[in-house]
């Protein structure tokens, strides 16, 4: 009896320090893998789900200096005196534009526009324009500031400056659907008019009288600058270094055009093309004719 009782206290022994070391081991686990799980923990060591997130980063989106210049360029500039002017375009072209300034090459003043075109190299804006039958090509140190264009000759190094502005003034080039432009010839066919829609004109006479431009007659083409408004035009070529300017007020039709000047004379033409006057149709009659 004592034998079996003793047997039974070791057994008993046995399992309890059996329970004891499993329970043990099992805490010791627990206890191991909540550390690990523990991302304060300098030991800390994600598993695969619980992988670690990166948000992508992105560059500043930066412009250079000469880009920046190239699009603050586009537009329409004046300058404080609204003697000259500029439009310049992406696409490369450019409106120059003149009012009673003197150019140093004709010595004359120039009233009108002119197109060109230009390049920008880093601050090197390079112009390039016609006005009659001289080409002109300029190079100056562009800078843009707010509102401001400071362009410096590389020339001579003259400093201007310009103002943009949202629209230029009435003697702007006319607009490319104007109704002048075309050819425009009169009935003998001794003068022609030819205006192209960006503002050049030339005028050919052929064996014409033209006393308020000399006093025999003339025979040549001459190219000029115009301008109108829709009821007035004015003129201006060079014919023998003598400025010419020639005012009219006028109407135009689909196929007629007459152009009054400042001592009242009328001049009538018809659209170049047309065989003779006497084809004039009911459109072309409507209006007042002096």
């Amino acid at each position: 009896m004592k034998k079996n009782m003793k047997k039974s206290t070791v057994v008993l022994i046995y399992v309890v320090t059996a329970t004891l070391l499993l329970c043990a081991l099992i805490v010791g686990i627990s206890v191991g893998l909540n550390h690990k799980k523990d991302p304060t923990d300098p030991t800390f060591v994600p598993t695969t789900s619980q992988s670690p997130t990166f948000a992508p980063t992105t560059e500043p989106t930066t412009i250079s200096p000469a880009e920046k210049l190239q699009k603050d360029l586009i537009g329409q500039w004046m300058d404080s005196a609204n003697m000259s002017g500029f439009e310049f375009f992406e696409n490369g072209k450019v409106t120059v534009t003149y009012v009673n300034l003197t150019i140093p090459f004709l010595n004359l003043p120039i009233t009108g526009t002119a197109n060109g075109t230009y390049t920008l190299l880093d601050d090197t804006l390079t112009m390039k324009y016609s006005i009659y039958t001289k080409t002109i090509e300029k190079q100056y140190t562009a800078s843009v500031s707010d509102t401001e264009l400071t362009l410096k000759s590389l020339d001579d190094g003259d400093v201007s400056t310009y103002q943009r502005t949202s629209k230029l003034p009435v003697y702007d080039t006319p607009e490319t659907d104007n109704d002048l432009a075309g050819g425009w010839v009169n009935s003998d066919g001794t003068i022609r008019y030819d205006f192209a829609a960006e503002g050049t004109v030339t005028v050919t006479y052929t064996n014409a009288r033209i006393e308020e431009v000399s006093k025999k007659p003339l025979s040549g083409s001459y190219t000029g600058i115009y301008m109108s408004d829709g009821e007035k035009l004015t003129i201006q070529f060079v014919l023998d270094n003598v400025r010419i300017t020639q005012k009219f007020t006028y109407q135009v039709t689909a196929r007629a055009l007459s152009m009054t000047d400042e001592k009242n004379n009328t001049l009538l033409f018809v659209r170049a093309g047309t065989d003779t006057f006497n084809y004039a149709t009911e459109e072309d009659l409507l209006g007042t004719w002096k």
